[in-house]
C-alpha cells in the first residue's frame, strides 16, 4: 500500500506556480497524493490533479483529519504553523517547502516566529534555496533541519537540443517584483528583434497599457497550459528574464531552467550575488536596459547552451523527488 501524502496549500491550481503540480505529479509512482487548497487561484490551468478547495483553515485541518495521511506537505513558510496543527492532529510529520517572496528580505525577528515549530519533532525539515540557509539558520532553525534544492522543473518536458528561433521571450506572473515594463523599454530599444511576453494573471491588462504607450514592441501572449509551453520556448533564442532591482526579492526563476533545458540564451537582472550561482557558466546578468541590448544582439555562445543543458538537471524532478525521500525516511 503506498504512502498517503497530503499536499496542504494556497491558490492551487496556479498557472505562475506549477511547481506544485510538478512535485505531486513526480511523487504519484511512489505515493498516494492528495491535494487541499486555501485561497483562490488568479490564473489556473486546466490539466490539473483533482483538489479540496477549503475555504477556511478550520476546514483545511478538517479535509486533512479525515484523509488520515502519512506525510503533510507544503508550500510557503507562512503555512508553517498550519501544517505543524494538521500534523498534530493527524499523528504524522510534515515538510514546507519555502521560495522566494515568503523569505528573501524578511526580518530575522519574522523567520524565528516559525523555529519552534520547525525545531520540532513534528517537522521532518524545511526546504530552501542554498543561498537562503543562512538566513534560517540565523533565525534560530536547526542546521539538520534545513535542506536546500534548486527549484522544482519538469526538466524532461524542456530537454531539447534541437534549433531554436530567433525571437526574445520573458514569461511570469505579472507583478511588481517582476519589473516587466523593462521588457518593454528594451524591446523599444531593438525594434528589429521580435519580443514576446507571458504575462500571467495579476497585473496583465496595466501592462498592455504600458506596452501601448511605448510604442507596443512587445507582443502579450495569451497564457499557456504548462504542457504547452515548451514549444513556446523553442520558438526563441533568448530568454530575457526582467526583475525588479529596488524589490531585489525575485528568487531562483524555474523559466531559466527551462530556458537552459531548450537550449535558450539566458539574460537576467542583476539583482543579487547569488544569481549568478543559479545562472552558472549558462547564462549573463545585466545592470542596465542598455548592456541587455548589447548582449541581446550577439548570437548566445554554443559553449554556454551546452552547459545550460547540464544545469538545467540540478532542478530535474527525479533530485527533487530523492530528497523528499530522502528527508521522510529519517
Amino acid at each position: 500500500m503506498k504512502p498517503l501524502v497530503v499536499f496542504l496549500l494556497t491558490e492551487y491550481p496556479q498557472l505562475s506556480q506549477t511547481y506544485k503540480e510538478n512535485e505531486a505529479r513526480a511523487l504519484m509512482p511512489y505515493c498516494e497524493v492528495k491535494i487541499i487548497s486555501l485561497a483562490s487561484h488568479d490564473t489556473p490551468y486546466q490539466d490539473h490533479l483533482p483538489f479540496e478547495h477549503a475555504k477556511s483553515k478550520q476546514e483545511a485541518l478538517r479535509i486533512c483529519q479525515k484523509l488520515k495521511p502519512h506525510i503533510i506537505h507544503s508550500h510557503y513558510l507562512h503555512l508553517t504553523h498550519l501544517a505543524h496543527k494538521a500534523a498534530l492532529l493527524c499523528g504524522c510529520k510534515y515538510t514546507i517547502r519555502t521560495h522566494s517572496f515568503d523569505v528573501i528580505g524578511k526580518h530575522v525577528d519574522y523567520l524565528s516566529q516559525y523555529k519552534d515549530a520547525i525545531n520540532s519533532d513534528r517537522c521532518c525539515g524545511i526546504i530552501c534555496f542554498p543561498f537562503l540557509k543562512k538566513n534560517f539558520v540565523d533565525a534560530g532553525i536547526k542546521s539538520h533541519k534545513i535542506f536546500t534544492s534548486y527549484p522544482v522543473v519538469d526538466v524532461k518536458r524542456f530537454a531539447n537540443r534541437g534549433d531554436n528561433g530567433q525571437g526574445i521571450l520573458n514569461v511570469g506572473a505579472a507583478i511588481p517584483k517582476k519589473n516587466m515594463q523593462e521588457f518593454f523599454f528594451i524591446a523599444d530599444k531593438n525594434p528589429g528583434i521580435t519580443f514576446n511576453l507571458y504575462a500571467i494573471g495579476y497585473n496583465v491588462e496595466e501592462l498592455k497599457q504600458q506596452n501601448n504607450s511605448i510604442h507596443n514592441r512587445v507582443n502579450i501572449k495569451k497564457c499557456v497550459e504548462p504542457w504547452l509551453m515548451a514549444r513556446e520556448y523553442k520558438q526563441h533564442h533568448w530568454l530575457l528574464y526582467t526583475a525588479c532591482p529596488y524589490l531585489k526579492n525575485v528568487g531562483w526563476p524555474m523559466a531559466i531552467a527551462e530556458a537552459q533545458a531548450s537550449g535558450l540564451g539566458i539574460l537576467m537582472r542583476n539583482i543579487r550575488p547569488d544569481l549568478k550561482d543559479y545562472i552558472g557558466g549558462a547564462g549573463f546578468l545585466y545592470n542596465t536596459p542598455d548592456e541587455a541590448s548589447k548582449i541581446l544582439r550577439n548570437k548566445y555562445p554554443e559553449d554556454m547552451r551546452e552547459e545550460g543543458f547540464k544545469l538545467a538537471e540540478r532542478s530535474s524532478l527525479n533530485t527533487h523527488l530523492q530528497l523528499l525521500q530522502t528527508i521522510w525516511s529519517q
